[in-house]
């Protein structure tokens, strides 16, 4: 049996391994251009669903016993403290997030089996939801030291899209 403390390192260490491969992914799709899904981003994005789900299983047994009603009290708690209104309905996004993560590695696995390209809206849909999510679980509700990691991992993000759109205009160009 896992020991409180055992349990909220293993929920730390968890979410980030998640948001590792959030980054990751969206660093290697940027590079692609979206459209082609490689083996190596399928793997690191099934990967981070993995860890996230295991991240919500720690979090629902160390935190909040299991129950929906704690989750929500909690997640009205944290927003409350940040922005000052007590609501609790990020808990419903939360889950909504969970759906939409399991249905890409679906999507995406599907892809890869078919050797298929995927379509442009639901990857940039799937690109900006998670985006909004995993900036705000870390730069508005994580840890202050968090915003120091986001600065960067902003940047390669921008400078692989950046690379990605300078390569494909030149090699247009070229052609």
């Amino acid at each position: 049996m896992i020991d409180q403390a055992t349990g909220e390192a293993l929920l730390r260490l968890t979410v980030r391994v998640a948001v590792a491969c959030y980054l990751w992914r969206t660093i290697l799709q940027v590079g692609t251009r979206f459209r082609r899904v490689s083996r190596v981003q399928f793997v690191v994005w099934t990967t981070g669903c993995l860890f996230y789900l295991l991240h919500v299983g720690l979090a629902f047994t160390f935190v909040h016993a299991w129950s929906h009603q704690a989750a929500l009290e909690h997640t009205a708690a944290e927003t409350a403290r940040i922005t000052e209104i007590r609501r609790g309905e990020g808990l419903w996004v939360n889950y909504l997030f969970t759906i939409l993560w399991l249905a890409d590695v679906a999507r995406l696995g599907r892809a890869v089996m078919l050797d298929q390209t995927t379509h442009r809206t639901t990857d940039l849909f799937v690109a900006a939801f998670f985006g909004f999510i995993f900036f705000n679980a870390t730069v508005v509700f994580g840890p202050p030291a968090y915003r120091w990691i986001a600065v960067p991992a902003c940047a390669a993000i921008v400078f692989a899209w950046y690379r990605s759109r300078w390569t494909s205009h030149r090699n247009d160009q070229s052609a």
